[in-house]
């Protein structure tokens, strides 16, 4: 006898939870494959189970997503702080701009060593207000002027050699500072011993 070999058309085997795709979660139940909607629960299927979706990188989210370059969202700052970011001179309010940090609302707190001149200062850091040794009271300095502590630092500063400057020197009878007459010592720093002194 002569005849065809009609196919044989086999079920695929029911194995133990599978995604049919992104939703539908496919159960083995006693032989029987049943399907489950994980986006019914607002969940996509994965793995074999429904999980949670996890949301596209966006600014706005309440997530900072630093891997696409996210600095901060919405009032989100990742613990930063003005004083964190800027130095502890700095006090202020963070604001989130497309998820970067914009600083500019800073309130830089006043005191010595701020990097800022204040009101008191002689100097600060390297800012000298435009003092040198030898603008300094007397005339007589020169050298490198310094700042420590908001104060003059004349360590780096010498007195010119000359009648004035406070140190005894050649012919100089007396150096009181100055180039005064009447006080004791003249203006060529030689003593005066033609001034009264007066007593109460």
């Amino acid at each position: 006898m002569g005849g065809k070999c009609s196919p044989i058309t086999v079920e695929p085997e029911c194995t133990l939870n599978r995604c049919k795709n992104d939703a539908i979660l496919q159960l083995c139940n006693q032989g029987i494959i049943e399907e489950f909607d994980c986006s019914a629960a607002g969940k996509i299927c994965d793995d074999g189970a429904c999980v949670d979706a996890v949301p596209e990188p966006y600014c706005g989210n309440g997530v900072i997503e630093r891997e696409s370059g996210q600095q901060c969202d919405d009032n989100d700052f990742g613990g930063k702080t003005c004083a964190s970011m800027l130095g502890s001179w700095y006090t202020g309010t963070l604001n989130c701009n497309d998820c970067q940090i914009d600083t500019s609302a800073y309130t830089l707190k006043a005191g010595c060593g701020n990097g800022k001149l204040d009101s008191g200062e002689k100097c600060e850091g390297s800012n000298l207000n435009g003092a040198t040794c030898a603008s300094l009271p007397g005339s007589w300095f020169a050298g490198t002027l310094k700042c420590n502590s908001c104060y003059y630092d004349t360590s780096g500063c010498w007195l010119k050699p000359g009648c004035g400057n406070g140190v005894l020197e050649g012919s100089e009878e007396c150096d009181d500072g100055n180039l005064s007459n009447g006080d004791g010592c003249s203006s060529t720093c030689q003593q005066e011993t033609d001034r009264y002194c007066m007593y109460d």
